[in-house]
């Protein structure tokens, strides 16, 4: 079952649809299935229990106000989602079944994005028939390098994006592999490059930042080996490597990307909310006009669980398609749960990820919660399958992989017995 969530993780949209906006994957199947066997196993753990904390807080700040229809469907679809990622305490031989199964899943999404990309560039789009509203997606996503970004079975070019930067953050905390998994690291990054997405790209590169501050940190401070920066050096100079051998004029690259930065910096300065960028970047905006809205209980209640859309169609409904609030939606998830469940909810959600992942592995491994905490700012689909597995997948690998977990307990000092003498004894 490990084997399977990893190589159809990259598939959410094969199952069955139960709106336009999600479908109950296979991934969703085999990890409901997981998680039932593993709780009957072991029972209810600490991460079981904060969840079902969470799902109860978020319950309470919408019934007092909203008919339970209006929640109760949205909670239980949200319970099914957690159960995989509240079950991840795995051993090592489990993480490798996964770890196999997730490269084979790599190797098939690389496989249907250079499909999409040779295609275009060969105006050949045509023999791919059916597939290609799958594979290619259409020009609202944005053209980049010449060609459409790539969905290769995703939603949206974005989440492929993500995918592949929580693919390099497993390939890049193991252990062991050497040679491999730099190959697999670098492969895996080059694909991010290749998918036009700006929040994919930050994603990846602040994991990479926040891990040289962390190698940098044990060399200077703790006087750790030159093993972990030189590891970082590797990869680094390997993806550039790549990118010169296999992509496009690296000019062309830098200008495809600047423009977008710009962009974004733009929209950040001016307050946008319009567009993919700025409908990320300026999330945050909704939690301060709700509160004006709402006042105090706006901010320790929220809107109440999976009732925000409306008050967002209603605040900026005005506004063009474009914009993610004025179709209901905010494109950052810790922003969507503080506007839907106030502040007591905020802390549930943070609690729940923090047990689920755990404390001492989150602050052994900074590298792992930085990433964490920018993919909650590029994710807006909280009872999305996706998103509740890639965290599985990651709190799998940050807990086997962490340093604390190769940490020996110090050996118990035995009591020196007093030396007799022969004569003494005898």
């Amino acid at each position: 079952m490990l084997y399977l969530i990893g190589m159809t993780l990259p598939f959410p949209q094969v199952g069955v649809p139960l709106n336009e906006s999600f479908t109950f994957s296979i991934t969703a199947l085999v990890g409901l299935l997981f998680a039932f066997r593993r709780i009957g196993r072991d029972g209810l753990t600490a991460a079981h229990k904060a969840g079902l904390l969470m799902l109860g807080v978020f319950a309470a700040t919408a019934i007092a106000r909203h008919p339970v229809a209006s929640f109760a469907l949205s909670l239980g679809a949200l319970a099914c989602a957690i159960l995989p990622f509240a079950s991840a305490r795995l051993n090592a031989g489990e993480l490798v079944a996964l770890v196999k199964g997730v490269l084979v899943g790599l190797c098939l999404t690389l496989a249907l994005m250079s499909l999409s990309i040779v295609t275009q560039a060969l105006g050949a789009t045509a023999i791919l028939g059916p597939l290609a509203a799958w594979l290619i997606g259409d020009d609202q996503t944005g053209m980049f390098l010449g060609y459409i970004r790539p969905h290769a079975g995703f939603s949206e070019p974005s989440h492929l994006a993500i995918y592949l930067g929580v693919v390099y953050v497993v390939m890049d905390l193991q252990i062991r592999g050497g040679r491999r998994l730099l190959i697999w690291r670098s492969v895996a990054a080059l694909a991010v490059v290749f998918t036009g997405s700006v929040s994919g790209l930050i994603l990846l590169l602040s994991y990479v930042l926040a891990r040289w501050a962390g190698a940098l940190r044990e060399l200077l401070v703790r006087r750790g080996s030159m093993k972990a920066v030189w590891r970082g050096v590797m990869a680094t100079v390997a993806v550039g490597l790549l990118i010169v051998a296999l992509g496009p004029d690296p000019a062309d690259l830098v200008e495809e990307y600047g423009w977008r930065f710009v962009k974004t910096l733009d929209d950040i300065e001016s307050g946008n909310i319009v567009g993919s960028e700025g409908s990320r970047v300026n999330a945050v905006l909704a939690l301060p006009d709700y509160w004006d809205f709402a006042g105090l209980p706006g901010f320790w209640l929220g809107t109440g669980y999976a009732n925000h859309q409306a008050w967002l169609i209603d605040t900026y409904g005005h506004l063009s398609e474009s914009a993610t609030f004025a179709r209901g939606s905010v494109d950052s998830l810790l922003i969507a749960v503080f506007l839907a469940t106030g502040f007591v909810g905020f802390v549930a959600y943070t609690v729940f990820l923090a047990i689920a992942f755990g404390t001492r592995v989150l602050a052994a491994q900074f590298s792992v919660l930085v990433f964490v905490l920018l993919l909650n700012f590029s994710y807006g689909y909280l009872i999305a399958g996706l998103y509740w597995h890639l965290l599985f997948l990651l709190a799998v690998t940050a807990r086997l992989c962490s340093p604390v977990m190769y940490t020996r307990a110090p050996r118990p000092v035995r009591p020196r017995l007093p030396v007799r003498r022969v004569s003494e004894t005898c």
